[in-house]
């Protein structure tokens, strides 16, 4: 099972300035066969524009099913390295041969400033 790893999703908009990613990581409990798996998810910057959003911004996550989601304004004037979004954790079974094969979904709505 890989324990790690980074997804690179698409940017409708501004994709020459910006680029969207996600995160994740698994920490297994093989006594209680589970594994509880983090997903951080980012926005990138290409050039030097800023990002900022005037009114609050949709973002979530969703971990095999279960869903972290929220609103919030996105300032990031000055720019931090790759500002985070949001992050969530979610601890999942695993199957009785101590298998698991899962999803992560990630989304974020912003607007681009200059």
């Amino acid at each position: 099972m890989a324990l790690s790893g980074t997804v690179y999703g698409s940017v409708p908009y501004n994709s020459n300035h910006y680029t969207y990613y996600f995160t994740w990581s698994a920490t297994q409990d093989i006594e209680k066969n589970q594994s509880t798996i983090t997903a951080k998810h980012y926005w990138g910057k290409i050039g030097g524009n800023t990002f900022n959003s005037t009114a609050n911004r949709d973002y979530g996550i969703t971990i095999d099913g279960s869903t972290s989601s929220g609103s919030k304004v996105m300032d990031f004037d000055p720019w931090p390295q790759d500002p985070i979004i949001s992050s969530y954790s979610h601890t999942v079974d695993h199957n009785p041969d101590g298998t698991k094969t899962l999803t992560i979904s990630t989304w974020a709505n912003g607007r681009a400033g200059s």
